[in-house]
């Protein structure tokens, strides 16, 4: 039977799963079980066959490595959960930053991206609406992280709490719309193989293989009209933490107490072309990395469970930058590489 049939039956009956998505709260998995996963799941993988369970495990594992202590951060017990759940709606004054969709550009940022903006939301609702700053994707790619590479979710996370970020905005092509101290300087482009919106058509389209000159980290605020100094506008986590594999309870329990989370997921090319609907991968298109998102809630429809997420391809991009994806199942390792942190 072909292998997108193969998937398709599968996902509608959810029958016949490999034994590593039943392991709720069980022991973390080994590579070999990982790597089950994905022949389960299927794809185009190509030459990447042997890199992208590789890629996987160094993700999961990094995530295992960081700083676990997180005062309360798990102290959820009695947390009520809803069928449905929306952050912008829970904390309404925070909205216009936790909807966000950022546009990484050529870049491969993702991870960079999604906690920069995670942090900015987290900020906000923490200081209930009276902090209301986006945070510098730039300047934490810049000083802690990278343009081209696929970098672990673990490096921004760890310098957000270790040295912190100033604030910037998404980019802009002129000085008088930019704002905050380190503004966002990778111009936008089309990520979609099918644009249809005027914005994505207008746009170049993506080249992931652009070499960017290795990018400087700045001494002081790259926008000349933000009025305060570099070393007065840093913005720093005091603690961070994985959220366990497979635990979709725990996940939606941490967005529904302190704010939108950050995750990652095997990124296949018919997710380029997401336009609304719940995402499933069905075994079309190659892999082209992993991405890293912002999970903001959750609900059903049509009895299919979705996690409801920002992504960084800009607003032009599916659901004015949003989407939704199967939930539950770990489909893609959604449920696999999970991490916030708290101010």
């Amino acid at each position: 039977m072909h292998l997108l049939w193969v998937n398709l039956i599968s996902v509608i009956c959810l029958g016949d799963l490999p034994s590593s998505f039943a392991q709720w709260g069980s022991d973390y998995p080994s590579l070999s079980t990982l790597i089950e996963d994905l022949k389960f799941l299927g794809g185009e993988l190509g030459e990447y066959k042997d890199m992208v369970p590789s890629e996987v495990e160094q993700q999961v594992s990094a995530l295992r490595d960081i700083d676990q202590f997180c005062p309360n951060s798990l102290d959820l017990e009695d947390v009520q959960l809803p069928r449905v759940f929306d952050a912008r709606n829970q904390w309404k004054e925070c909205a216009g930053l936790i909807e966000t969709p950022w546009d990484q550009g050529n870049c491969r940022s993702s991870s960079v991206l999604a906690v920069a903006s995670m942090a900015a939301d987290r900020l906000c609702i923490s200081s209930n609406g009276t902090v209301k700053s986006t945070l510098s994707a730039q300047y934490l790619m810049a000083c802690g992280s990278a343009c081209e590479t696929n970098e672990l979710l673990s490096t921004p996370l760890e310098f957000m709490k270790h040295t912190g970020i100033p604030t910037g905005s998404p980019y802009a092509s002129d000085n008088t719309t930019r704002s905050g101290c380190v503004p966002y300087e990778i111009m936008p482009c089309n990520h979609s193989n099918t644009p249809v919106n005027p914005d994505e058509i207008s746009l170049e389209p993506c080249d992931y293989n652009d070499k960017y000159s290795p990018l400087e980290c700045p001494e002081e605020c790259t926008n000349p009209v933000y009025p305060k100094k570099l070393d007065e506008d840093y913005y720093k986590f005091k603690c961070i933490y994985e959220i366990e594999e497979y635990e979709e309870k725990k996940m939606k329990k941490d967005i529904l107490k302190n704010g939108p989370i950050v995750a990652g997921f095997v990124l296949f090319e018919d997710f380029l072309d997401y336009k609304k609907g719940i995402y499933r991968h069905y075994g079309y298109g190659p892999y082209i990395r992993i991405q890293h998102v912002k999970i903001i809630g959750w609900g059903v429809e049509k009895k299919v469970p979705y996690w409801l997420g920002v992504n960084f391809f800009g607003d032009a991009w599916g659901m004015n930058g949003l989407f939704k994806f199967f939930r539950g199942r770990n489909h893609l390792f959604i449920e696999t590489m999970v991490a916030a942190g708290r101010f």
